[in-house]
C-alpha cells in the first residue's frame, strides 16, 4: 500500500468523515454538512419532498423518532402528486430542520 504524504493526516483529536465527525470514541453530524437540511425551504412538489427525505435519510441515525416524525411527510408521497399541505406536515418538516 502507498500513502500519499499530502493526503494523510496523523495524530488528530477529530477527523471528518462522510458527513460527520469522528473523535473520542464518538461519532456526530458535521454541522457543514446539515446545512442543506437546514437551510430547505417547505416543498411545492412530490419530487422537492422526495429530495428533502431522502437528504434527511442520509441522517436519520442522529434524528431521534426519525420515523415517526416524517410519518406525516412519507404520507404525502403516496400518490401521484403532493397531498394537502397542513400544520402537521409544517410541524414535522421543521422538526426534522431542527434536529
Amino acid at each position: 500500500m502507498r500513502l500519499k504524504p499530502s493526503k494523510c493526516k496523523f495524530c488528530q483529536l477529530e477527523v471528518r468523515y462522510l458527513g460527520v465527525l469522528v473523535s473520542g470514541g464518538q461519532v456526530r453530524v458535521d454541522p457543514a454538512s446539515t446545512a442543506a437540511v437546514r437551510n430547505a425551504t417547505q416543498p411545492k412538489t412530490i419530487t422537492q419532498l422526495q429530495s428533502f427525505l431522502g437528504l434527511a435519510n442520509y441522517f436519520r441515525k442522529f434524528l431521534r423518532d426519525y420515523a415517526q416524525v416524517t410519518a406525516p411527510l412519507y404520507a404525502l408521497t403516496k400518490g401521484q402528486r403532493l397531498g394537502t399541505w397542513t400544520s402537521d406536515h409544517t410541524k414535522a418538516f421543521e422538526a426534522v430542520k431542527l434536529r
